[in-house]
């Protein structure tokens, strides 16, 4: 596995449980940078046209003949693309009423076409329909959507964790007495974020070492005080070999 830090957009709320529930998801930090709402919609709404081919190959489960009156003639200009579009699975029944709120408000913001309710449509079928009719819009020419699949991002709220659901679950202690806390059910650790890929970006200072720790294994991750250390965790279809007896 190997680490890539994912980008994650907040949108401002005007409701205590619609922020709270941003804020659970990662979602509130925009209210520090003043945007504005309106500025945010333009920033991450896709034109419309993509948005509807996208949904309608999702909904036929099928990215290979994309209709005609859903693409525009000549195609888009690459002025036409929002400057950070991204999409969003949205677990409905995770955070006892949060889910909704968070589904109602994102869809306000972004349109129905790019907030996925996790119970609909899953991420793998996004990138098998969605993400692969934007790839054959690209590639017959069509410049905004050619700007649209390089700047797009994926995120996810929080959903319960399962063993083959290909996430990644990253978590921060404040000091390694921490972690003999947390494994004790004393205290708890930080849930930092849910990713298929991880990047950290480690900088010493003073502290000459990481303590790190993937799927129970620790490590102690040395530090250079004058240049970042970079950590990357992912997936891959081949397990590494750590030794070799032979």
């Amino acid at each position: 596995m190997d680490a890539t830090t994912e980008k994650f957009v907040a949108a401002r709320s005007s409701t205590v449980d619609s922020t709270a529930a941003m804020r659970g998801c990662g979602l509130a930090n925009l209210t520090w940078v003043g945007v504005d709402k309106e500025e945010l919609r333009q920033r991450l709404l896709m034109p419309e046209y993509l948005r509807l081919a996208m949904r309608d190959c999702i909904k036929r489960k099928d990215a290979t003949a994309i209709p005609d009156h859903l693409l525009l003639p000549g195609g888009g200009v690459a002025d036409m693309a929002p400057l950070a579009p991204m999409v969003v699975f949205i677990n409905p029944k995770s955070g006892g009423r949060h889910g909704p709120v968070l589904k109602e408000r994102l869809q306000q913001l972004m349109s129905d076409e790019q907030v996925f309710d996790l119970t609909e449509v899953k991420p793998h079928e996004f990138v098998r329909y969605g993400l692969a009719c934007l790839e054959k819009v690209a590639a017959e020419g069509d410049e905004c959507a050619k700007e649209c699949r390089a700047r797009l991002r994926i995120m996810r709220g929080f959903v319960e964790a399962h063993s083959d659901d290909g996430l990644i679950e990253i978590f921060a202690f404040k000091h390694g007495w921490h972690a003999s806390f947390v494994m004790t059910e004393l205290i708890s650790a930080k849930h930092i974020a849910q990713a298929a890929a991880v990047r950290f970006e480690l900088r010493g200072g003073d502290w000459k070492d990481a303590f790190l720790q993937m799927d129970g294994e620790p490590w102690k991750q040395p530090m250079n005080p004058e240049y970042s250390t970079f950590v990357e965790i992912k997936k891959v279809p081949f397990q590494s070999l750590m030794i070799n007896g032979a």
